[in-house]
């Protein structure tokens, strides 16, 4: 089995994927702010209680934050994720107040320099991280028997997906601080 130990990089950045997201990044070669987007792969986007708006990707950093607060924790814990080294991602300003939280959401769609999130891990970037600033792909933190099973269906539609574009990331599972290469990952899920 290729599985390293490595160190988790602190500047490394996350973006939730789900197999058939992951597939339309690979095909692209990027991921695409919502702008950029063609109106079929607008419909799978969300654009409601999003701060990112139509020119911005979201992005979350592993900092130390509460669930209540954290983008991480409730969004790329537990879930599949892009792994990024994204040198142009800017830190969103924390917004507490829920009112100034509201009107924000009106600048969402403007090409505005200064970002506005509710988590306190959110960073954005501007119009699209291409597959160069693509590190690997980080798996689920939960190994429950269920989330194991469930791991390994997506790991197979992920595997295809690289197999298909000759795209290979590895994959990391930053609890243990391993790096397992994309051949040995369903077997490492299975037993972890």
């Amino acid at each position: 089995m290729a599985i390293t130990n490595i160190e988790i990089c602190p500047e490394w950045f996350y973006h939730a994927i789900t197999p058939v997201k992951f597939s339309k990044i690979i095909h692209c070669g990027e991921i695409q702010s919502k702008r950029l987007m063609t109106p079929e792969e607008k419909i799978t986007v969300s654009n409601i209680n999003t701060s990112n708006g139509l020119y911005y990707i979201s992005l979350a950093k592993n900092e130390k934050c509460s669930i209540y607060d954290s983008s991480y924790l409730h969004f790329i814990k537990n879930r599949f994720a892009l792994i990024l080294n994204v040198p142009h991602a800017k830190k969103a300003h924390y917004i507490t107040n829920f009112t100034f939280y509201s009107m924000t959401h009106m600048l969402r769609t403007l090409d505005f320099p200064i970002r506005f999130s509710p988590w306190k891990d959110e960073y954005q970037a501007k119009g699209v991280i291409p597959l160069r600033q693509f590190v690997g792909i980080k798996i689920p933190a939960n190994s429950s028997e269920l989330a194991r099973e469930r791991g390994v269906q997506q790991i197979d539609s992920i595997i295809q997906v690289m197999e298909d574009n000759q795209t290979y990331l590895p994959f990391f599972d930053l609890g243990k601080q391993k790096k397992i290469d994309a051949f040995d990952i369903k077997e490492y899920i299975k037993n972890r």
